[in-house]
């Protein structure tokens, strides 16, 4: 007989991801089997995804007017009036509506009392102000805004002064730190300001803490808000930072991203039927939710975000800091992820051709590369570095602006590519040459043969255009092995920094890009798991739960 006292431990436990994005709100629902000996990150392939759900955002940027939301006195004042085009200034009343139709949804399509736990990630350094009844005072400045120019100035001398502040990530107009100190300056006449991040508000909606007048948050989070992930402390300069331009500022209580924070609220059990068993967990930021959505699980894993910039992340055991190379590093369940982020990218690309011509281009390379296998390259392509070695990475770099900070800092660097056509490549109608017939080709001469007689005269003109997309891909794989390079560098030289390497983005679906990798990054590549943040943030999750019956 089964005594009250009685329990079974459940065979899977499922979970609720929420990822609050640029764009829209996203969740997703995974079943998960409860290992005896749990992994510090789950097998995805172990996983079940339930059902995805998706709501877009509606929002507007409200400009440097609308940073302050009516409080019952009136309109807050806001002396300060920097340049709109830094502004990046959302209403958190348009996330809350769509959350709200968000988890209608999901409460239509799965009975959301089974759900165990849940955990939400969202935008990093996304921030607002609220009281200590949990009244939010100021709309919210988004991750890319950059008003908070004289905060960061004061946040750099403090750091001049400060040799113990040169590692830290609240840096910078749009860093946490800033964005709370220029807010808080009009708010001065409340006695208390609780620091709110995106993620959050978000955990709050589901348990309510800001009310009691304590807000929580995450280790990273909270990186940019100063905090030392190191020492698991908010630093004495911080501090003395907000002492004297912002002494009610409170800063936010720190827990560890996938633990637990609290049980879903009594409110939120009644409106959306979840149960009182059901837990949240402190969340992460969306970027580190994808990352592990690729599915990265061991140390030395890595992911690259092949996309409009190329962004490298990476689990390694010890924190690395080079502030110059934008190199910081986030605490997760014991390791540690590093992570920077290059000008150069897929943005290049389209600085110079539209989407059909890098299509078109892509499939002409490829045919290159298989036919560059035999022996003899034809003269023709001889003038066209690129071309000619379209297996190497020629001394090329990708940039679409001045100035480099990872894996080269230097704020004066330009772009090293082929000659830019004095032609434009619109006035050839390439689509006459369609990418089926490339893969009929077998050597470089016929290949030039099948151009010429659809081009004529004018296939010189595409052979230098494409001869610029071959420099601007091998610049992008330079970039990808030099980062490589240089975190060996600062690892002291351990090769084994580079094990499974995971790509994302829009980069992973052209061929010539992925041949040169394969070729020249020493890697074992492997293609993502999910690119669904709403299901990386998932595992991070660390619940031990107990039922009265096992699944």
């Amino acid at each position: 007989m089964k005594t009250p006292s009685s329990r079974l431990v459940s065979k899977t436990v499922i979970l609720l991801g929420i990822d609050l994005g640029t764009s829209g709100i996203r969740a997703t629902l995974v079943e998960r089997p409860v290992a005896v000996k749990p992994a510090l990150f789950p097998d995805p392939k172990q996983d079940r995804i339930l059902l995805t759900q998706t709501v877009p955002l509606v929002v507007q940027n409200l400009g440097v007017a609308g940073n302050f939301v009516k409080p019952p006195g009136g309109l807050a004042k806001h002396k300060v009036s920097l340049q709109p085009a830094h502004s990046a200034v959302q209403n958190p009343t348009v996330w809350q509506t769509a959350l709200l139709e968000l988890l209608g949804h999901l409460r239509h399509r799965f009975p959301l009392v089974k759900v165990d736990g849940i955990i939400c990630d969202a935008t990093s350094s996304s921030v607002m102000l609220a009281d200590l009844h949990g009244r939010l005072l100021t709309n919210a400045l988004m991750y890319n805004d950059a008003q908070a120019h004289q905060a960061a100035d004061w946040i750099t001398q403090t750091i001049a002064n400060n040799p113990q502040a040169q590692n830290t990530a609240a840096v910078g107009a749009s860093s946490s730190l800033a964005k709370v100190l220029f807010l808080a300056q009009d708010l001065q006449k409340h006695s208390a300001l609780q620091v709110v991040h995106q993620v959050d508000w978000l955990n709050d909606f589901f348990c309510g803490f800001l009310a009691q007048g304590h807000c929580f948050s995450d280790e990273n989070n909270l990186l940019k808000l100063g905090y030392d992930p190191l020492s698991g402390t908010y630093p004495q300069w911080v501090r003395s930072l907000l002492t004297e331009h912002a002494a009610n500022l409170q800063l936010p209580q720190v827990g560890k991203p996938g633990e637990v924070l609290m049980a879903v609220s009594a409110s939120c059990q009644a409106q959306f039927g979840f149960s009182a068993h059901c837990q949240v967990m402190y969340g992460t930021t969306d970027s580190i939710a994808g990352f592990f959505a690729a599915g990265a699980c061991h140390e030395k894993d890595a992911v690259i975000s092949l996309g409009s910039t190329l962004a490298i992340k990476q689990l390694v055991a010890q924190p690395l800091y080079a502030p110059k190379f934008g190199l910081y590093s986030h605490k997760v369940k014991g390791l540690w992820l590093l992570g920077g982020a290059s000008n150069g990218g897929g943005k290049v690309l389209l600085t110079y051709f539209s989407l059909p011509q890098i299509i078109w281009m892509d499939a002409f390379l490829q045919c290159l590369w298989d036919c560059a296998a035999t022996p003899l390259m034809d003269e023709k392509f001889h003038p066209y570095s690129a071309l000619a070695n379209c297996r190497e990475l020629g001394d090329f770099y990708a940039l679409s602006t001045l100035g480099e900070r990872f894996p080269i800092y230097d704020p004066a660097m330009s772009a090293r590519l082929a000659e830019i056509p004095e032609i434009p490549l619109n006035t050839i109608e390439i689509s006459v040459l369609s990418t089926q017939q490339f893969k009929q080709i077998k050597s470089t001469s016929e290949l030039y043969i099948m151009l010429q007689r659809a081009f004529g005269d004018r296939v010189s003109t595409l052979l230098a255009h494409a001869n610029l997309f071959a420099s601007i891909v091998q610049g992008l794989v330079q970039i990808e092995k030099q980062a490589f390079t240089l975190l060996e560098h600062y690892q002291a030289g351990k090769e084994a920094m580079r094990a499974n390497l995971y790509s994302v983005g829009g980069g992973t679906q052209n061929g010539y890009w992925q041949l040169l990798r394969e070729a020249h990054l020493q890697n074992c590549l492997q293609s993502a798991f999910s690119l669904d943040a709403a299901y990386g943030v998932t595992r991070l999750a660390t619940i031990n739960l107990t039922k009265e019956q096992s699944r």
